[in-house]
Formats: structure tokens, C-alpha cells, sequence
């Protein structure tokens, strides 16, 4: 979350400074951390020392549903 909320920050400051619109940048920021963030999730619940089955496939099952998102976004550049 504090990853997301710094490099959201720096690249508003970076296309104030371009004169570029900056909300262009953000939708693509945030689905890359989110499938990265649900893949750790499901790592939690892998490596946890009672795994948890369920808890791991909703997780990767996010990272999936996140990353075709991100894709879409990329392709519709």
C-alpha cells in the first residue's frame, strides 16, 4: 500500500512537471501492484504453518482477475 501511495505521488509530480494529464499513469501502477500483492498473499497462505487451500486459490485466483486487467489496460494504450 505504501509502495502504491509513493509511486503514485512521485509520478503525479513527474507529469505536473510535463504538463501531461497524470491520472493516464495511475490505472496500470495499481493493477500491476495488485496482481504482484495478491501473488504474495497467496505465498502467505502457502507457507503459513497450517496452509491454508482456500485462502490460496481465492488469492491466485485475484492475481489472475488482476493481471487480464492490467493486460487490458496495456492493450488499450
Amino acid at each position: 500500500m505504501l509502495e502504491a501511495v509513493v509511486l503514485i505521488g512521485w509520478q503525479r509530480r513527474r507529469d505536473a512537471r510535463q504538463a501531461s494529464p497524470h491520472t493516464a499513469g495511475v490505472v496500470p501502477l495499481l493493477t500491476f501492484l495488485g496482481a504482484g500483492g495478491s501473488l504474495v498473499a497467496a505465498m502467505i497462505f502457502h507457507r503459513r504453518p497450517d496452509p491454508s487451500p482456500e485462502g490460496f486459490a481465492v488469492a491466485m485466483l485475484c492475481a489472475l482477475v488482476i493481471h487480464l486487467w492490467h493486460l487490458a489496460v496495456l492493450l488499450r494504450r
